[in-house]
């Protein structure tokens, strides 16, 4: 038996690309430039891939480059990107009272890296409106913080509402003239703490926002939202007290605020080119391992690296992978592992490529700022803006599998137009491992 169907991870693929071009488009307009600095198409591209993808890295300085019309359209890339455009057009549509059909919610499914299709619309609602509720307290309390800084009331309000749809949508892309991403605030208290707190609950997805707040009790939240939080506070603690004691100048509010951001925001309050290497290391680690799914953040995700450690420990014992008193199915155990090791591949390969057209940059920054680009990080040595054309070529390529998810990705090039439903069954194969 064969069916017709459209890959609906084709369609994420192409749902991306089209906001990027669009994106791309605006941002090259005249209104859209100050002026001040040559920027080329390409430049507006890089620009246009890092928002939508809520990467952060860049090629040229924004808040020199784009008027205040270019970086509106960069919010709005970005929060179009964090959502996914997909996830908010469907809301839009449920709002007019339009049924949402299978294939639609398979691709909404798809879209928010979700199990099942059965509550989707609900699940949707949720997701944009606690974005809203989250978003509209931070540009409140940020839009007050930057009026007591001496900045006027306008100007408040825009640095309030830019700084924290980039903050909870894990961007790392900010609009201050330094181009020094957070270092002026690197010892304000208020700032910082309420940047970490956006980047979290961004990090941890909204569907665990509304457990928390539906259930009150950890007892009783669900598995997922259990081992969301359980290891967001344990590579949090990681983090921070690492960065503290390798990095000597660093105060216990740059190692908080940096255990926060290598989760995938990309802010810095510290300067990363007097960190050591083992700080660099680590910091590749935590990039690589990311957030939550079906939240702002990306890496393979803490429930990817929660199931490996699990299956590790398992297999070394001589039993079944077991948390909270349920095995794991084998089906997640597969999907972990091939998530970490395609991944892995794609960040070597793009790590090669970059050294062919960049023989002269330290292997360091390179593997940093791939793997900065595919976790969506954002975090860079400084070299972004020094690569060759096809280097940065590589970083829009490493940040749009990052945002897709590499299964997606795959997915979408894999998955023909005619499937086989029939299932084949073959005889088990021996040989040694």
């Amino acid at each position: 038996m064969i069916k017709n169907k459209i890959s609906p991870q084709l369609n994420i693929l192409f749902s991306f690309m089209i906001l990027i071009l669009i994106g791309s488009v605006l941002l090259s307009l005249p209104f859209a430039v100050t002026g001040l600095t040559d920027v080329s198409y390409f430049d507006h591209l890089f620009t246009a891939t890092t928002s939508v993808t809520i990467t952060g890295l860049t090629t040229v300085n924004v808040a020199k480059t784009y008027t205040l019309f270019g970086k509106i359209i960069i919010g709005l890339l970005i929060q179009l990107g964090g959502l996914s455009i997909t996830t908010l057009a469907f809301f839009i549509f449920t709002i007019f009272g339009a049924k949402i059909g299978y294939k639609q919610r398979d691709l909404i499914r798809e879209n928010t890296n979700l199990n099942t299709r059965v509550g989707i619309v609900k699940t949707i609602r949720k997701i944009v409106r606690i974005t809203v509720i989250i978003e509209s307290i931070g540009v409140i309390l940020f839009t007050a913080f930057f009026n007591y800084q001496g900045y006027n009331l306008a100007d408040s309000f825009g640095n309030a509402l830019f700084h924290t749809i980039s903050s909870f949508n894990n961007a790392g892309i900010t609009i201050f003239p330094d181009n020094n991403s957070l270092m002026m605030f690197s010892n304000n208290y208020f700032f910082n703490i309420l940047t970490i707190l956006l980047i979290l609950t961004g990090g941890i997805g909204t569907i665990v926002i509304y457990d928390i707040y539906e259930k009150k009790s950890f007892r009783k939240l669900s598995f997922h939202s259990k081992i969301i939080l359980k290891m967001t506070l344990i590579l949090f603690l990681f983090g921070a007290v690492s960065f503290y004691l390798l990095e000597k100048d660093a105060s216990i509010l740059n190692a908080l605020f940096h255990s926060a951001t290598t989760r995938t925001a990309g802010f810095y309050t510290y300067d990363y080119s007097v960190a050591k290497n083992a700080t660099i290391l680590i910091t590749i680690i935590l990039m690589f391992i990311g957030a939550a799914p079906a939240s702002t953040a990306g890496g393979i995700k803490v429930t990817t690296f929660y199931t490996v450690l699990k299956s590790i420990f398992g297999f070394i014992k001589g039993k079944d992978p077991i948390a909270y008193k349920r095995k794991i199915p084998r089906e997640y155990q597969q999907k972990a592992y091939f998530i970490i090791i395609a991944n892995f591949i794609i960040l070597l390969t793009g790590v090669i490529a970059i050294t062919i057209f960049n023989n002269d940059i330290s292997l360091t920054s390179i593997l940093f700022e791939a793997g900065s680009a595919l976790s969506n990080t954002g975090l860079s040595l400084g070299i972004t803006s020094s690569l060759t054309r096809m280097s940065q070529g590589i970083i829009i390529f490493l940040m749009f599998i990052g945002r897709l998810g590499v299964i997606t990705f795959i997915s979408s090039f894999i998955f023909k137009q005619q499937v086989d439903v029939r299932n084949v069954d073959y005889i088990d194969i021996n040989y040694l491992i």
